[in-house]
């Protein structure tokens, strides 16, 4: 979907009120799911009503859906919403996507994917070979987002 970031997945629900439980990695997550946002989900437009964080999920309530049956078939859906929708003071990491990487002044590739695992964040890099760099301050120098590139410090070994 262009334009449409994925904010998670919903995986069950919560009570019999139409609660929803989603899984999600996106880092600002707090600032995307605010109520009156919409949500696309399985191709169909859904008003935010309600959000919560309960342990590891993002509790949500869609306008117009007060029971558990009404949602059931939202298990297992994928959740987006546009990005123009998203308001952050910096960026999110799905922005850095189709940016390209910069070393000492060379270009050694363009962002192709974001991968999120418990340990950190890794920026899949292809251009002649895929490498990948960890998002930490350590190899990340600067972001131009106006110019959508990328300036990265200390990747020698990375880069095969």
């Amino acid at each position: 979907m262009p334009n449409m970031i994925k904010i998670g997945k919903i995986v069950s629900t919560h009570g019999i009120k139409g609660e929803l439980k989603i899984i999600s990695d996106q880092e600002q997550i707090k600032n995307i799911l605010i109520p009156g946002n919409i949500l696309k989900i399985n191709s169909k437009e859904y008003v935010l009503n309600t959000y919560r964080h309960h342990k590891i999920y993002e509790l949500i309530t869609l306008q117009g859906f007060n029971n558990i049956n009404q949602v059931l078939p939202l298990i297992n859906k994928d959740v987006y919403i546009k990005r123009e929708d998203i308001k952050v003071n910096d960026y999110l990491l799905d922005d850095l996507l189709n940016f390209e990487v910069f070393f000492q002044g060379k270009l050694v590739g363009k962002v192709v994917n974001i991968i999120r695992n418990k340990q950190n964040i890794l920026l899949q890099i292809k251009h002649e070979k895929t490498f990948y760099i960890p998002h930490v301050s350590e190899f990340i120098e600067q972001v131009d987002l106006q110019n959508e590139k990328i300036i990265v410090k200390n990747i020698e070994g990375l880069i095969l």
